[in-house]
C-alpha cells in the first residue's frame, strides 16, 4: 500500500484499489476494477458497478429526469410529473 498525505487530503493505492479521501470528514471516493464507491462518513453511501449506479438516499433540490420522464416541484409544494419525449 501506498499512501500520500495532505494537509486534509489522503490517496492512497493498495489492492482495494484508489481511495482519494478527506480526513477531517471521513468522505472520499474509492475507484477499484469494476466499481466506483463514494463514501461519507465511513459508509458507501452511493456505487457504480454493472454500468448502474445506486444511490443509498438522495435529494434533488428542483428536479429529476429518469428517462423520459421528468419530476419536478413547484411552488406551493405541488409535484409535476412529465414526459419529455426524446
Amino acid at each position: 500500500t501506498e499512501k500520500w498525505k495532505f494537509l486534509d487530503t489522503t490517496i492512497t493505492f493498495g489492492d482495494e484499489g484508489i481511495l482519494v479521501g478527506d480526513t477531517v470528514s471521513n468522505t472520499g471516493i474509492r475507484i477499484s476494477s469494476g466499481r466506483i464507491d463514494f463514501i461519507d462518513n465511513g459508509s458507501i453511501v452511493a456505487e457504480i458497478t454493472g454500468q448502474r449506479m445506486k444511490i443509498n438516499r438522495g435529494i434533488f433540490a428542483t428536479s429529476a429526469t429518469i428517462g423520459e420522464h421528468k419530476i419536478e416541484t413547484i411552488a406551493g409544494g405541488h409535484t409535476i410529473w412529465s414526459w419529455i419525449p426524446r
